[in-house]
């Protein structure tokens, strides 16, 4: 995840893997995995990825891979190229 400045975040909050909250937000409620949320109070802008991506991306569970696994998907120039990675077994 991606906290920007200034941001206020509530108690009790679940902030999703990979999510992203702009600056100066004040977060009030729980994050879902990649959503990118903004404002005051903020809230969901957008996604990071399609739905799908999303599923496969925490199915994969990569955070909790060797470092050099994970940096061996710098070679890939998307999630949805690292994703079919992943499925075709190459990661």
């Amino acid at each position: 995840m991606w906290i920007g400045a200034k941001a206020v975040l509530f108690n009790n909050l679940t902030i999703g893997h990979g999510a992203v909250i702009g600056g100066e937000s004040v977060v009030r409620k729980s994050v879902p995995s990649y959503a990118i949320v903004y404002d005051n109070p903020a809230s969901v802008v957008k996604y990071r990825f399609p739905p799908e991506v999303i599923e496969k991306l925490l199915r994969m569970q990569w955070w909790d891979w060797e470092d050099e696994r994970i940096m061996s998907m710098a070679q890939y120039s998307s999630a949805e190229e690292v994703v079919a990675a992943w499925e075709a077994g190459i990661l």
